[in-house]
């Protein structure tokens, strides 16, 4: 058996009567990221139906000391709204474990002009 793997990207919960035995993900930490990686993409997409879980950022999440938050309110978000995506970044950050992950962000504006506001949101939140 390899108890190496056992805790890399889980961690155990059994607080509750309803968390026993349940593994739950390591949630993603912007005050651990070492490194930030960005490509150019260009693709028309639409946002996830759990798009509420996510934020709208300024900045990726660690690449900024003040990163800025939004409301989904501000570019009248709902399920199925078609957004442009034109950046992908990748944030690099070390787990509890001292273990290198990576999340993925998406650069998204509302508007088919290159020059509206964008936003950086997590790849959770749209559909790809």
């Amino acid at each position: 058996m390899n108890k190496i793997g056992e805790n890399i990207d889980t961690e155990y919960s059994g607080d509750s009567d309803l968390n026993k035995g349940n593994i739950r993900p390591l949630y993603f930490q912007p005050s651990r990221v070492f490194s930030v990686k960005y490509r150019t993409v260009s693709f028309k997409t639409v946002l996830d139906e759990d798009y509420r879980e996510e934020k709208l950022y300024r900045y990726v999440p660690g690449a900024k000391k003040n990163n800025r938050t939004y409301r989904w309110s501000t570019i009248k978000a709902h399920t199925g709204k078609r957004v442009y995506v034109d950046k992908k970044a990748k944030a690099y950050y070390r787990d509890d474990d001292g273990e290198r992950e990576s999340e993925d962000f998406y650069r998204i504006r509302v508007s088919t002009n290159k020059h509206a506001t964008r936003y950086w949101v997590n790849e959770d939140a749209i559909d790809d």
